[in-house]
């Protein structure tokens, strides 16, 4: 979160943000270890299901978010 969203801190509880120095790369790294592991979930789907899976995705973030 410290690194992404230091502006949740507080709303944890967390006065203090961790050090996050030379965490990007492995967030990245991360990032891209968890797209290849999900992929396989999604080769099924043909190019309009996955926007509309998409789309599905948007209007829920957008219900959720302030």
């Amino acid at each position: 979160m410290s690194l992404k969203s230091p502006q949740m801190a507080p709303l944890f509880g967390w006065a203090e943000l961790a050090d996050t120095t030379g965490l990007q790369e492995v967030w990245d790294s991360a990032e891209d270890r968890t797209n290849q592991a999900m992929a396989h979930a999604f080769e099924g789907l043909d190019d309009a299901e996955r926007a509309e899976l998409a789309d599905l995705a948007r209007v829920l973030q957008a219900a959720t978010s302030e």
